[in-house]
C-alpha cells in the first residue's frame, strides 16, 4: 500500500491535484460537451448545469467552435432548446441572461458595440442588409425572439 507523503513543493501539489479525477465540470468541459452534442445529436441538460455567471463564457466557447454561419445558428438553436427545457424559476433567470448575451454577441458580430445606442443600431441595421451576414443576423433575431416570447409568457 502506498503511503502519503507530505511535501512543501507547490509544483508537486499541483501535479497531485491534476492526477486526481475532477468531481465537477468546468464551463470549458461543458462547452466541449455541447460541441459533442451538436455533432452527435445526443441530448443532455448541459445548460442546466451552467451557473448564471458562466453563461457568457459558455456561449462564447460554444460559438467559438462554429465552422460557418449556418453552424453557428444551429448551435444557438440547440443552446436555446436546452435552455427552454428548464421550466424552473432559476431556469428563467438563466434564459434572461442567455438572451442578453446572445443579443450582445449579435451586435458584436457587426462591430456595433460602442455603447452609443443610436449609432450601434444604425450599424446593425446596415449590416442586416449585407448579403454575407444579413441572413445570419435575421436568424439570430428569430432565435432571440423565441427567448423573448418565452420570457413574456412565463412572467405574465
Amino acid at each position: 500500500m502506498e503511503q502519503l507523503q507530505f511535501t512543501d513543493s507547490l509544483e508537486d501539489i499541483n501535479k497531485e491535484l491534476q492526477a486526481r479525477p475532477r468531481r465537477f465540470k468546468t464551463y470549458t468541459d461543458l462547452a466541449e460537451e455541447a460541441e459533442f452534442e451538436q455533432k452527435t445529436g445526443i441530448s443532455s441538460k448541459i445548460l442546466a448545469r451552467v451557473e448564471q455567471k458562466e453563461i457568457k463564457e459558455f456561449v462564447n466557447k460554444a460559438l467559438a467552435f462554429a465552422d460557418s454561419n449556418e453552424d453557428m445558428i444551429l448551435k444557438i438553436t440547440k443552446i436555446i432548446d436546452m435552455a427552454l427545457e428548464n421550466k424552473t424559476q432559476k431556469g428563467l433567470a438563466k434564459i434572461k441572461v442567455l438572451k442578453a448575451e446572445l443579443t450582445t454577441q449579435m451586435f458584436q458580430m457587426v462591430g456595433a458595440d460602442t455603447g452609443y445606442y443610436k449609432s450601434d443600431y444604425a450599424v446593425f441595421m446596415t449590416a442586416k442588409k449585407d448579403e454575407l451576414i444579413g441572413s445570419t443576423l435575421d436568424q439570430m433575431e428569430v432565435q432571440i425572439n423565441r427567448l423573448k416570447d418565452y420570457i413574456k409568457e412565463t412572467e405574465v
